[in-house]
């Protein structure tokens, strides 16, 4: 059975899903219904200039994707970071955030992004993970 996740995160929700035990069809359940409850978002770099919807996007520029579509753009990772999780995370049944930070992220930029985010968000955990991912600074799972 293909589980037809369209993000990392999502791919590793239906994968905690899995149980050994159960059938084909209940695993197939499960997996489905842990992976739609899954917010993916991402932070990386624009790569050339262009115009979205009326937002002028520069070489350069920090973008943060809300299950793939540009939702913000500016010139701070961290900032960017934030305002995308504060548009991921906007009901009281997400209880849980994951980061995965890409290669080159440092452990300063990592504390620091995670005292932003417990500040934020007190009533969701938080997990933090070395994704080793080249082309995202981070990849956000909220679910």
């Amino acid at each position: 059975i293909v589980i037809p996740t369209k993000s990392i995160p999502q791919g590793i929700a239906a994968i905690l899903a899995y149980h050994p035990e159960l059938s084909v069809e209940e695993n197939t359940e499960r997996m489905m219904q842990a992976y739609v409850k899954v917010k993916t978002g991402q932070i990386t770099r624009a790569v050339r200039d262009t115009s979205l919807n009326g937002t002028k996007i520069h070489d350069g520029d920090v973008l943060g994707l809300l299950d793939g579509a540009i939702q913000h753009v500016g010139q701070d990772v961290q900032d960017i970071s934030m305002s995308l999780l504060r548009s991921m995370v906007n009901n009281e049944d997400e209880e849980f955030i994951t980061v995965y930070a890409g290669e080159g992220v440092t452990p300063e930029q990592k504390d620091r992004l995670a005292r932003s985010i417990e500040e934020a968000f007190p009533d969701c955990d938080l997990e933090i993970h070395d994704g080793g991912q080249p082309l995202y600074e981070y990849i956000f799972s909220v679910e």
